[in-house]
């Protein structure tokens, strides 16, 4: 509307019109709200993109608040409070803080926090990837076990039927056996661990001196991080992401959700975000 109005400025002055009238210092600051309004319509379009990903939105994020620091005013100022704002809530989620880590470009727009916070949100992607995550922590096995013989014991008390203080002990022998099975797993995902960090650090190396998109970075990162990587990126934060996970709530509240686990739930979110 401000790039019209300055459009018409000749035909306006030509009609010599009281009411449309404007002195030469309002035309001054018509034409640096037209500058300072430019930037945000650019970066909004450039926002649309189909190829955008977490690091490129940063990047264009940080670059508007940058020139409307810089501009300075009322106006500008406004809209840069209210980027902070927003910035501060859209940088609580840890996918998109993995994302950002993975570029090379974008990386250095982190604190240490949120590089820490990407790294084990990076790592947690990856542990499920690769089918590493245990169903159930032996932690909660232990509290069974200690609930079972705690119920053991007050079933003594209580003089219940023996078969049912043998039920128990079946039970609690079955959550021992589970126990002793997740332990192989625990190794490989200690050792796993320690690969995935250590990988880690050579893509660190990785840098904006590189020149590096960060398509072309993930080539270069060692195998264990590049899948994980790619993964992470291809969930652009556009429009077109949240249409898609729209459309997978019509699986999810169909007449199947009653049966529906929470990971099955959260699987199809995920894929539905991909394609």
């Amino acid at each position: 509307m401000v790039k019209r109005l300055l459009e018409l400025k000749d035909f306006i002055e030509e009609m010599d019109n009281e009411n449309l009238a404007l002195t030469a210092s309002q035309w001054t600051q018509t034409k640096e709200l037209e500058n300072l309004l430019s930037h945000p319509f650019t970066v909004t379009k450039r926002l649309q993109c189909d190829d955008l990903t977490p690091g490129k939105f940063l990047l264009e994020w940080k670059s508007l608040l940058y020139r409307l620091n810089k501009n300075g005013g009322s106006i500008a100022e406004g809209i840069a409070f209210s980027m902070m704002k927003r910035e501060s809530l859209l940088l609580e989620n840890e996918i998109l803080l993995a994302a950002i880590y993975v570029d090379p470009m974008s990386r250095l727009l982190l604190n240490s926090e949120q590089t820490a916070t990407g790294k084990k949100a990076l790592y947690d992607v990856a542990v499920r990837m690769n089918g590493l995550r245990l169903e159930i922590p032996p932690q909660e096995d232990e509290v069974l076990l200690s609930n079972s013989g705690n119920s053991g014991s007050s079933s003594s008390n209580e003089e219940l039927d023996f078969d049912s203080f043998l039920d128990k002990m079946e039970v609690a022998k079955r959550k021992r056996r589970r126990i002793s099975v997740t332990e192989p797993v625990n190794v490989q995902i200690k050792k796993f661990q320690q690969e995935f960090y250590k990988a880690l650090k050579e893509v660190e190396k990785y840098d904006r001196s590189s020149k590096l998109t960060v398509e072309e970075a993930i080539l270069v990162y060692p195998e264990i991080v590049s899948d994980v990587a790619r993964i992470v990126t291809a969930m652009p934060p556009t429009q077109v992401s949240v249409k898609r996970l729209f459309s997978a709530l019509k699986i999810i509240k169909s007449d199947v959700r009653a049966s529906m686990k929470e990971d099955l739930a959260e699987a199809i979110l995920f894929l539905r975000t991909l394609h």
